[in-house]
């Protein structure tokens, strides 16, 4: 007779995706919206998994090592032990449990907030977050609201009430007036 251990998915929200593979001993190339460190600062003294989606199933990989490469960062996972293998998981998105974003103190990349909701303090709706635009002097949020109207806004750290990873909300003192124009 055997027995089964049933394991039950978290819930995951998407914090990158993964690039060409770097060398010919399987590390990957990894584009985050979060900084890694703030979740995982030695994962050779603890298991940490990273989730990727395979056939529309969420698979974990243990991170055995990463370390930071300019705008990127450079993982080893295990399983992945060359250079085919990881050639094959160019492009795949990776995420992690939603808890560990809630529990943590996670420092993110504006990148991460496409597709939250952006609400006033009063918790009036302003829209959906399409897109970040940070070529210029000041990052602009492409803000689709629920008729369809998009509207560029100026975003600083300053303009941030709150921000919850769970529900996706981003609640932003917006400066009077700037949602009429």
């Amino acid at each position: 007779m055997s027995s089964t251990t049933a394991f039950t998915v978290p819930e995951l929200t998407p914090i990158g995706h993964l690039g060409k593979p770097h060398g010919v001993r399987g590390e990957l190339t990894a584009y985050l919206t979060i900084e890694l460190e703030t979740l995982c600062s030695d994962p050779s003294s603890e298991a940490f998994y990273l989730f990727a989606e395979i056939d529309a199933l969420p698979v974990p990989y243990q991170l055995l090592s990463y370390r930071s490469k300019g705008d990127s960062y450079l993982l080893t996972l295990a399983h992945v032990a060359d250079r085919s293998i990881a050639e094959k998981m160019t492009g795949w998105r990776l995420f992690v449990p939603t808890e560990l974003l809630a529990e943590s103190e996670v420092a993110y990349s504006w990148d991460h907030f496409i597709g939250f909701r952006v609400i006033t303090p009063e918790g009036e709706a302003v829209g959906t977050i399409l897109e970040i635009n940070d070529q210029t002097e000041n990052i602009l949020l492409t803000i689709e609201s629920s008729d369809g109207t998009q509207r560029l806004i100026p975003i600083h750290e300053e303009l941030v009430e709150t921000i919850d990873p769970e529900s996706k909300t981003i609640q932003l003192h917006i400066p009077q007036g700037l949602l009429d124009l």
